[in-house]
């Protein structure tokens, strides 16, 4: 078990609506204590908390695991199928998105796996990616096509599906373009969906089981990245993973605050503990939790600015010049002939600049800390080396 922990304020927003000042409170305290759980994988996705434990995939490693309090985090299925999601069904039974075998499937006592869904009218799934379970038991998830290519794809739509049990399968709507994150409303009457690259979330009617009245719920303003995983708490806010944190809007669509986790695009959350206590986030190669608790005043900003610290610093490129990143605040640059040029994160460790076409992809030894770089530069990608920090090259 690997443990970082972080002191994060969080950033209340004054929205406007209609031209009247619309203060809505924000569901955040004042103060929030993050904690780095666990890193090191591909890609961590489709947090669950169940026993005590959280159960979390590592989408391309093909495994899904389980990390523990105390000792060291388990393997709980492998091969996964490449599974990014994961959920408890009404018999208390692990239930898998699975994007690399293209099914979703559940986890038998003895180890084995039942295939739920994998065609629809003869034709493959394209790559189940989330899903969520109704109060009634049955399974609806989303299909979209992200990373599989169209030689592959038999189906000419994307969807989002509700599964009745094995085999029984009915398609809800196929109108979104890249269907991906899914979760009611804490009253079942609506189903939120995210739309990746358009990072927007949609809400539809729920009625029954069938889906109306389609409408965009929230945007994610950001010029990179995609709006992933997301799920409700007890008062209809929505937590929806995206870049550069956890984006938290009102139940009206109304952008109430921001879980900051600099440089990093989340993929995906889930509550833990008793009631909403804890709020686990998968990001990257790494688990988070935040906990929802108050921390000590003169701690509030401790170590907020370590994940972007850790990446400042001076660089000698192997093929020979110079590097040095700087950090003032929660943004990078890279200085350059006297000027400071802005750099703007995406996915993972990698940084873009305007200015430059140029992007910086920063190396991470397992124990956090930055040990290196690419320059990817006109189509070659430059390794460069990270000077200690009282080293003095002059």
């Amino acid at each position: 078990m690997r443990t970082l922990k972080l002191f994060l304020p969080s950033l209340f927003t004054i929205l406007a609506s209609g031209g009247l000042a619309a203060k809505t409170a924000s569901p955040l305290p004042d103060n929030l204590l993050l904690e780095r759980l666990d890193y090191g994988y591909g890609l961590t996705e489709g947090p669950l908390w169940h026993q005590g434990y959280l159960y979390f995939c590592d989408v391309g490693g093909g495994t899904a695991y389980r990390w523990q309090p105390s000792g060291p985090t388990q393997v709980v299925v492998r091969p996964s199928g490449d599974c990014s999601s994961l959920a408890l069904s009404a018999g208390q039974q692990l239930v898998m998105a699975q994007q690399k075998a293209r099914r979703v499937a559940h986890l038998k006592g003895d180890g084995t796996q039942e295939v739920l869904a994998s065609h629809y009218q003869g034709k493959r799934l394209n790559r189940p990616n989330d899903l969520v379970v109704h109060e009634d038991g049955s399974i609806y998830f989303t299909d979209p096509a992200l990373g599989l290519s169209e030689d592959k794809q038999q189906l000419d739509f994307t969807g989002i599906y509700r599964i009745t049990g094995p085999g029984q399968l009915e398609l809800l709507d196929s109108t979104v373009s890249q269907p991906n994150g899914i979760a009611f409303s804490p009253d079942y009457r609506t189903l939120y969906v995210t739309n990746s690259f358009d990072r927007e979330v949609l809400a539809f009617d729920v009625d029954g089981h069938r889906l109306s009245n389609k409408r965009v719920f929230a945007r994610i303003s950001a010029d990179t990245g995609a709006a992933d995983g997301l799920l409700t708490d007890s008062k209809g806010n929505l937590f929806v993973a995206g870049p550069g944190g956890v984006w938290v809007f009102s139940a009206h669509g109304d952008l109430l605050d921001k879980i900051r986790i600099p440089g990093l695009q989340t993929t995906n959350v889930a509550w833990a503990g008793s009631g909403e206590q804890d709020l686990m986030i998968t990001a990257m190669d790494s688990v988070y939790r935040i906990q929802w608790q108050p921390v000590p005043a003169k701690t509030k900003s401790l170590d907020y600015h370590k994940i972007l610290n850790s990446y400042a610093g001076r660089y000698r490129l192997v093929s020979g010049g110079r590097l040095d990143v700087i950090q003032e605040g929660t943004q990078l640059y890279l200085r350059e002939a006297g000027k400071e040029i802005e750099l703007l994160p995406e996915p993972g460790n990698l940084f873009h600049s305007r200015e430059l076409d140029i992007k910086l992809e920063f190396e991470r030894h397992p124990n956090g800390e930055t040990t290196g770089l690419l320059l990817h530069q006109d189509g070659f990608k430059i390794p460069a080396k990270k000077f200690p920090a009282n080293h003095n090259p002059g």
